[in-house]
């Protein structure tokens, strides 16, 4: 049998929606959320109240993000980085990413950021990122042990906290995905961008999901796997030969899935956890990892 950790080219630990708040406040800030999420938020809790809801969580996040950097920090192997792929706060401000940045901190390894739908992009590019220049959009590139992590903020131009890409994003997206050769990739973004059949889920999505798709599809077999949060939930997707995986939440997981007429039928409550991404020459692996509170 081969020496598959010979083959190792990266592993990552996956983290998402941890959801932070300052002084851990519970309730949701209600000009965040237009007439229409509101009305689709009360609907989910006509019929199961836990549902959908930022307010009296069981674990407050940052006893729950806190905990997550310790099981981080104490596996048993080395990671190259964590990627968080967004939901860093709740509907908070720029400065007060200084609260995310002091809990943050305590993991031992470099982390990486996207923005999802209740972040603030300016706040984690000029706190978290510690830039001078802030972009429209947090998209960026970095390379590492020669595998591309294409980072896409699906977020600022979302309408409605779903996703969306600008027109100047797909083209940013496009170029690099159709640049040809043989350099492994990888994708984070926090929307998922095909549908789950969920119509709570799915309201939630991305409105230009089918062309993100079919430019994805132009990296071939070097695209490694698409890594995402949103959700608040474990799922992998394979679909046109394209490895979408999802992340479980820091706290608070979803029992919306795969529709709200089904909940009662199929709850999901897992554990809290993250996931550990390990890329080969040859493959990806992901394992869970879930942890008590």
């Amino acid at each position: 049998m081969s020496n598959v950790s010979a083959n190792v080219l990266l592993r990552f630990a996956h983290i998402s929606d941890t959801h932070l708040t300052p002084g851990d406040r519970t309730e949701m800030r209600m000009d965040h959320y237009s007439p229409r999420v509101l009305a689709l938020i009360n609907a989910v809790r006509a019929h199961q109240p836990e549902a959908a809801s930022h307010e009296n969580p069981a674990v407050l996040a940052s006893v729950a993000t806190k905990r997550l950097i310790e099981e981080i920090n104490r596996l048993p192997f080395p990671l190259d980085f964590v990627l968080h792929t967004g939901d860093i706060m709740t509907d908070a401000t720029a400065d007060e990413y200084e609260y995310t940045k002091d809990i943050l901190r305590g993991i031992n390894y470099p982390l990486y950021f996207i923005p999802g739908n209740h972040d603030s992009s300016e706040g984690i590019q000029r706190v978290l990122a510690g830039m001078d220049a802030i972009k429209p959009t947090y998209d960026y590139v970095v390379e590492i042990n020669g595998v591309q992590l294409v980072c896409v903020d699906s977020a600022t131009n979302g309408v409605d906290h779903g996703g969306r890409l600008s027109g100047d994003q797909l083209a940013w997206l496009d170029g690099l995905c159709s640049a040809g050769g043989d350099q492994p990739m990888i994708v984070a973004i926090h929307h998922h961008i095909r549908k789950f059949d969920s119509h709570f889920i799915d309201f939630f999505g991305t409105e230009n999901g089918d062309a993100i798709h079919a430019i994805l599809r132009k990296a071939g077999p070097r695209l490694r796997g698409v890594f995402s949060g949103h959700i608040h939930q474990a799922i992998d997707i394979y679909d046109d030969s394209i490895f979408y995986s999802f992340v479980q939440a820091a706290h608070m997981q979803s029992n919306l899935f795969p529709a709200i007429e089904q909940m009662g039928a199929h709850p999901v409550t897992p554990n809290p956890g993250f996931s550990i991404v390990t890329v080969t020459s040859e493959r990806t692996f992901v394992r869970r990892f879930n942890f008590m509170i």
